[in-house]
């Protein structure tokens, strides 16, 4: 992996990340030979380094090294069983990470409030969101967290929960 795209952030955690993204495929690919799209966002959630930015380096070619690593034979699996073949298996793996860029994003953000002021339910943290994305000026974001509706509180709540878990580990 390059580390020129990771602007001070260290090239192993993304090694040791793809890494225990191809040993958790090797544990739950069953007799499809590859991983159901359920399958690859836990594989993603248990590769999650909780570093700033993970998301944003962490690319579609390190998920694909490690399919190359657990599945062998992955791109003729993906195009024989994924609609869309091996184009489309590659858009949805592109957008599951532009998702979680998103999201985690979000995540880092509620998590630099004092634990006193955080919402704790998802009526208020779709509230704080939305507030948080319009003061800063993120018409863009703002417009697609709308669009995802109460969903985008959950996905963040994962993240928060994924962030915590992950430091309580180190």
């Amino acid at each position: 992996m390059s580390s020129t795209a990771l602007n001070g952030t260290t090239p192993q955690i993304y090694d040791e990340a793809t890494e225990s993204l191809a040993s958790y495929f090797s544990e739950v690919v069953g007799e499809s030979g590859v991983p159901t799209l359920e399958q690859i966002k836990l594989g993603l959630d248990h590769a999650f380094r909780p570093t700033p930015e993970f998301w944003t380096h962490f690319t579609r070619e390190m998920v694909f090294i490690a399919l190359g690593v657990s599945c062998p034979d992955w791109k003729q699996k993906v195009c024989a069983s994924f609609a869309g073949g091996l184009s489309g298996f590659s858009i949805y793996i592109s957008c599951e990470l532009i998702d979680r860029i998103l999201h985690d994003g979000l995540a880092a953000d509620f998590l630099t409030l004092p634990s006193t002021q955080r919402p704790s339910d998802k009526t208020a943290v779709s509230k704080w969101i939305c507030s948080h994305l319009s003061k800063s000026g993120q018409k863009m974001m703002l417009d697609a967290i709308k669009k995802e509706g109460p969903r985008a509180a959950d996905k963040v709540l994962h993240f928060v929960r994924l962030r915590e878990n992950a430091l309580c580990l180190q």
